[in-house]
């Protein structure tokens, strides 16, 4: 006979012998689906408990080709991921349990966690008032709950939560670790202590307890047992460099800069030829004993071992990072000339095109990236620095197609999701872009600077509360992290916790601040507070200290301003400009000054000098020319533009306010060309592609035009930002495809009630879609919004409500 399941032919027999009969064959491989996934799965549960886990992974793989809807294979399998910390797997792999198995605890306790590490508070708590209800008592939920409590400040909740896990599970990590951070956070690290060694005498091996008793420690002062717990978690894992760094910078925070500088090169000893050892090395001379000293001990290690070329990278780059242009290309050029198309050829051009696009050389960056991807197409630095490049010009779709190969070839790669978040976030699709920050958090490990990058986008989002959690996680494992420090100040005035952020200030203070940062943020405080003089006093401490930096002027203007003192602002900007003519910011707030005041003589004055002093500063040109254009002397501000581009042919912004003011001006088919000369050049730029589109929608010759800008805008489907919508919406309207237009219309016009220009479209899709009630009640809303003020499309209105009339008169439908 035929197994069904198994598709082997079974011998058949009765009694003894087929008892017989079936227990050989099953021994010689006559088993089901089941009892094969189940063999895979306990050999994965076997080499997982031995710390197997890349075998592990192979064997869960085996059980879930077989039974692709065997739950444990697939918790396993999240299992091993997390122990290697490939968080972005975790976290599908667990989705993909609770497809399976929507009540599994585990799954929802894990996610709950990852959700929280990532400071989304809301969505920890739905996971664990969701586990409360299916398990309430079992420990590893309890101690989740305490965990969300400790995260939404309830620590008497959380620690009595806590407690009630340890009745049940005496030494349940999670649970004890809410309970020794909650004693450090009220002030009792040795109460902390002691729940941090009832769970060592268990888990002895426990990265987390151990790391968090070096806190508790370092609150008591006692160093010598800090140290002592580094040196057992180096013995412990003496593959894992992140141990040692951290015991370098506990004595670089004790300023015992010679012991960390011991810890590097003892970790260079042991490992002799680990170039990344050698590599961390330089980079501590340099930050701490000056470039000289860097580059004397680089030199050194390249002559031991000429055909390391990541060492002679790294020369570069320090070159690079102290103004020595010529002798970091020269090193870059020699790369590409001994090693064309390997690695370190591949990885000097990259830098190379990095160096170009600061110096503005875009086309030259461009044409070094694509050397590298022909010869190969997925490197990952020129993949990033291509879509960097594109994001900057607002070429969204390019940059989100190379983010996503980048994150097929390093899926766990957080800066490509940080990156890949901003051009969501650029293109208004905020849920896409929390969600890449919030991975690359989870998968960057507590990277600091990855970490900062989501809290810069949850407060633009107006999320401070969130925003302050993740600082505050950052700062638990980078305590002296000084951008974190900084936002976590500003985070606290935005939450007018004027005490908390006069504490971070201080605490900046303590730590050296040469560039006052702390009366920078001291006078961000008062401004909050409207302590005008006292905001004053700081932000001018910050711009002496600072004279050269961006933001200490710009703070300091604006407190001169909000407290109504623009004649000292204006001194003061003068003042700068007196020492050097050409500085671009002092050039452009003096500008925009004197338009606040009134002044528009003044401004047009100021900034002709200015561009005349500085002739190839962009800005000039382009702030001259908006004065201009603001004032309706379309013709002077075109002829800025044209003076700019004499100068700077092929600047991007010059070329595209050329073409927005030939549109304003009404010499459309000129727009027209210039738009497409932006388009062949910058064919993902997502404004030029609208601009365009909307041109030829209104003002294209003939249906073919018309089908092109539905092409062009097609980009556009799915876009939740309204000018985007309207410009589809238009375009279909225009190409005859009504009824597409009609949701796209109302969607910009919803979001955007106030914009004319959406309504009168909408209006006069209506009227296509012969919807006369509807277009009459857009149409006749947009003259009377626009009364006095009569807009451009006031002819067009007039004769689309004359003819709704006639249908309605003459009965037509």
């Amino acid at each position: 006979m035929e197994d069904s399941k198994s598709g082997k032919a079974c011998p058949r027999g009765t009694g003894l012998f087929l008892a017989l009969v079936v227990v050989a064959a099953f021994a010689s491989g006559c088993s089901s689906p089941a009892d094969k996934a189940r063999e895979f799965y306990d050999r994965g549960n076997s080499l997982f408990e031995r710390g197997e886990y890349a075998k592990a992974v192979l064997e869960y793989r085996n059980a879930l080709q077989v039974k692709g809807d065997m739950v444990r294979a697939w918790y396993a399998l999240a299992q091993v991921y997390e122990k290697q910390g490939q968080w972005d797997r975790v976290f599908s792999t667990l989705k993909r349990v609770l497809d399976l198995d929507a009540n599994h605890v585990g799954a929802q306790v894990t996610l709950g966690k990852l959700f929280l590490a990532a400071g989304q508070i809301d969505a920890a708590l739905e996971y664990s008032n969701s586990t409360l209800k299916l398990s309430p008592e079992a420990p590893e939920v309890l101690a989740f709950r305490a965990a969300v409590l400790y995260g939404l400040e309830d620590r008497v909740g959380a620690a009595e939560v806590a407690k009630a896990a340890l009745l049940r599970d005496p030494e349940n990590v999670d649970a004890l670790i809410v309970l020794s951070t909650e004693r450090i956070a009220s002030g009792a690290p040795g109460e902390a202590i002691a729940y941090l060694d009832r769970g060592l005498r268990v888990h002895a091996s426990n990265v987390a307890l151990m790391l968090i008793k070096i806190q508790a420690l370092d609150e008591l002062d006692e160093t010598e047992e800090a140290e002592a717990i580094y040196g057992r978690l180096i013995r412990l894992y003496p593959q894992e460099r992140g141990f040692r760094q951290r015991l370098a910078r506990h004595h670089l925070e004790r300023g015992r800069v010679d012991r960390a500088e011991m810890v590097y090169r003892g970790i260079v000893e042991e490992s002799p030829d680990d170039v990344e050892a050698r590599l961390d090395l330089i980079r501590f001379l340099k930050a701490h004993q000056g470039d000289d000293t860097a580059e004397k001990q680089l030199r050194a290690y390249i002559e031991k071992a000429p055909d390391e070329r990541r060492l002679s990278i790294l020369l570069a780059e320090l070159y690079s990072s102290v103004g020595k242009e010529a002798e970091a290309r020269e090193v870059y050029h020699g790369l590409i000339a001994t090693d064309s198309v390997g690695s370190s050829g591949l990885a000097a051009r990259s830098r190379l095109a990095a160096m170009e696009v600061t110096a503005g050389e875009k086309g030259r960056a461009s044409a070094l990236i694509g050397e590298v991807l022909a010869i190969d197409a997925r490197n990952i630095d020129a993949l990033m620095l291509r879509a960097h490049m594109a994001i900057e010009d607002l070429e969204l779709g390019a940059a989100i197609g190379d983010l996503r190969t980048v994150l097929r070839e390093q899926p766990g790669a957080a800066p490509a999701m940080v990156l890949l978040g901003k051009a969501h976030e650029l293109g208004g699709e905020l849920a896409l872009a929390g969600d890449q920050y919030r991975r690359a958090f989870i998968n960057s490990a507590g990277d600091p600077a990855i970490g900062t990058a989501y809290v810069d986008f949850l407060r633009r989002q107006g999320n401070a509360a969130t925003a302050e959690e993740i600082l505050l996680q950052l700062l638990t494992g980078t305590p002296g992290y000084l951008p974190a420090l900084e936002a976590l100040a500003h985070v606290r005035i935005e939450l007018s916790d004027w005490v908390g952020a006069e504490q971070v200030a201080e605490q900046i203070r303590q730590l050296g601040d040469q560039n006052r940062i702390s009366s920078q943020l001291l006078g961000a405080v008062y401004a909050a507070q409207k302590r005008a003089a006292d905001s004053i006093a700081a932000f001018r401490d910050a711009y002496d200290t600072a004279p050269t930096a961006v933001q200490p002027m710009v703070s300091l203007v604006g407190a001169y301003v909000r407290a109504g003192k623009h004649a000292e602002a204006q001194n003061f900007l003068k003042t700068v400009l007196t020492a050097n003519p050409r500085n671009p910011l002092a050039g452009i707030l003096l500008s925009r000054l004197y338009l606040l005041n009134g002044d528009l003589d003044s401004a047009r004055r100021h900034l002709h000098t200015f561009v005349e002093q500085d002739p190839r500063n962009a800005a000039g040109y382009l702030e001259l020319a908006g004065i201009h254009a603001r004032d309706s002397q379309l013709e002077k501000a075109q002829a800025v533009i044209e003076q700019g581009l004499r100068q700077l042919p092929e600047e991007f912004g010059l070329r595209l306010m050329q073409a927005s003011l030939n549109e304003q001006s009404g010499n459309f088919e000129v727009a027209i060309r210039q738009y497409e000369a932006l388009y062949l050049e910058h064919p993902n730029a997502d404004i030029i592609v609208n601009n365009l589109a909307s041109l030829l929608s209104d003002h294209g010759r003939g249906a073919e035009e018309h089908r092109r800008a539905v092409r062009l805008a097609s980009r556009f489907k799915g876009s939740k930002i309204p000018h985007y919508q309207d410009t589809l919406g238009w375009a279909y309207v225009r190409a005859g495809r009504v009824e597409e237009a009609l949701p796209l219309l109302k969607a910009a016009v919803a979001e955007n009630p106030d914009i004319l220009i959406f309504r009168y479209h909408l209006g006069m899709a209506y009227q296509a879609a012969q919807r006369s009630e509807d277009a009459r009640r857009e149409l006749e809303s947009v003259l009377v919004h626009a009364a006095g003020d009569a807009p451009i499309y006031a002819d067009k209105i007039e004769a689309a409500l004359v003819e709704l009339s006639s249908e309605e008169v003459s009965g037509a439908p």
